[in-house]
């Protein structure tokens, strides 16, 4: 894996993208745009796979390949079902919702990223 993270850094702006390789091949990438418009989505997500695309826009509705549009029913980004996840884990010993392997690959780009250059 091989994370780069490109932005003027925290005394210009506080805007990066990070851009992470995978070792097979796909890649992901995460904007945080501090100037960005307004009339945009606060948060998108975008998958593409297979050359179609599916669109996420805070959290509420998705964009299926074809147009097909789903609405959320909530917009807890699933933060109180993992924490729910995680805790009656703890309590009753039995698997928790994320890999050790996960959580050292999230914490891993983490300080590639927070250590990284800027470009």
């Amino acid at each position: 894996m091989r994370t780069r993270a490109l932005g003027g850094g925290p005394e210009a702006d506080d805007s990066i993208l990070i851009v992470v390789e995978y070792l097979e091949g796909s890649t992901a990438s995460t904007s945080y745009l501090v100037s960005a418009s307004p009339e945009l989505p606060k948060e998108r997500l975008e998958v593409h796979a297979g050359g179609k695309i599916a669109i996420c826009d805070n959290f509420r509705v998705t964009t299926l390949p074809g147009g097909k549009k789903v609405k959320g029913v909530n917009h807890d980004n699933d933060q109180a079902a993992a924490l729910a996840a995680f805790v009656d884990a703890a309590r009753r010993g039995g698997t928790m919702p994320m890999t050790l392997a996960e959580i050292e690959s999230t914490s891993r780009i983490t300080f590639d990223v927070s250590g990284a250059d800027r470009a």
